[in-house]
Order: structure tokens, then C-alpha cells, then sequence
């Protein structure tokens, strides 16, 4: 491998490096305006769309989740 294959292999890792750690830093800071912080970013991260998404995206992973959810206990309910 050439050096300028090398260094542009290196310069892509690095740039995937530091998009996952800004994603990572928007779910947290996101989070921390929600009652339950622990509970938001756990969600958020058991969601693999959240390492792309923005705030938008966020949200509408979080609608998606709370749906899930709710639908499992309703469905549990009628078990009953």
C-alpha cells in the first residue's frame, strides 16, 4: 500500500471515529433535557439508526420505541 493509500485509509477511520462520537455526544446532550436521562440514552443507543440520526431522527426513534413498547404491553394485556 502506498503511503497516500495509507494516510487516506487512516483520515477515513479517523473522520468514522469522530462522527460516532459527535453522534454519541447528541444523544447525551439531547438527553439531558428529558425527566429520565439513563432511560433516553438507553433507548437511543439499542437503536443502531441513532448513530446517524439527528435531532429529528432522535425523536422519531424514540416515537418508534415507545410504540414498540406500548404495543407489547397492550398486547400482554389482553392476554390477561
Amino acid at each position: 500500500m502506498r503511503s497516500s493509500e495509507a494516510f487516506l485509509v487512516c483520515l477515513i477511520c479517523f473522520s468514522l471515529t469522530q462522527i460516532h462520537v459527535l453522534t454519541a455526544d447528541l444523544v447525551d446532550k439531547t438527553c439531558k433535557h428529558t425527566p429520565n436521562n439513563d432511560l433516553c440514552v438507553k433507548l437511543l443507543h439499542a437503536d443502531p439508526r441513532s448513530s446517524t440520526a439527528d435531532v429529528a431522527g432522535l425523536a422519531i426513534i424514540m416515537v418508534d420505541t415507545i410504540k414498540a413498547k406500548t404495543t407489547a404491553i397492550v398486547d400482554e394485556i389482553k392476554v390477561l
